[in-house]
């Protein structure tokens, strides 16, 4: 898919249609074939079992970039594998220990640890976060998502890095990929 294609759909479809459409694909351009990419998500179901939905996004599925800062940069070697899984339970879990790390050591923090927690903070009210994003390296949660993630940057997607985000619910996931089709929009 193009950005103009994306742009088509979206106009003939409507923004959430076409968001439902790239995270419901079968197939996507990370993966060489549909059978990968069902190998790929099944992988992450075993993972995180309790998974509503397992996806791949961002250039890994639609074949570019939707970042503002990165001018629709196509999928390529320098690509990492975008993934959501839906959640509420993994949302609340990882957003806990986001809390905990913060009522121990936010008030220690230099300042732009601070902002940086804040963002974060920022991102739990839109409905998505990570277990990445907690300061504390030695955080056993977020050192067991590491393994998890460094697993699943396998074969089936060209071992590329994988990053990795928990949505509170489907409603939050769409959202948060209709803000990359509006900026492109209005770009």
């Amino acid at each position: 898919m193009t950005p103009t294609q994306l742009l088509a759909r979206t106009k003939e479809v409507g923004i959430e249609a076409t968001v439902e459409g790239l995270i419901d694909a079968q197939t996507v351009v990370a993966c060489a074939d549909a059978n990968r990419y069902q190998d790929f998500r099944q992988r992450v179901s075993l993972a995180y079992p309790k998974g509503q939905q397992v996806f791949i996004a961002g250039s890994a599925n639609w074949g570019f970039s939707l970042h503002p800062e990165k001018n629709l940069r196509a999928f390529g070697d320098h690509s990492d594998i975008d993934v959501g899984v839906i959640n509420e339970g993994y949302f609340h879990t990882t957003w806990g220990e986001l809390r905990n790390y913060h009522r121990s050591f936010f008030y220690r923090m230099p300042r732009h640890a601070k902002d940086a927690l804040r963002r974060n903070g920022e991102n739990v009210y839109s409905g998505f976060v990570s277990p990445a994003w907690i300061p504390d390296t030695g955080n056993n949660f977020r050192f067991q998502h590491s393994k998890i993630l460094n697993a699943l940057s396998s074969q089936l997607v060209g071992f590329k890095p994988v990053k990795m985000l928990f949505f509170k619910n489907r409603v939050e996931a769409i959202d948060y990929y209709k803000r990359g089709i509006v900026l492109l929009q209005i770009t």
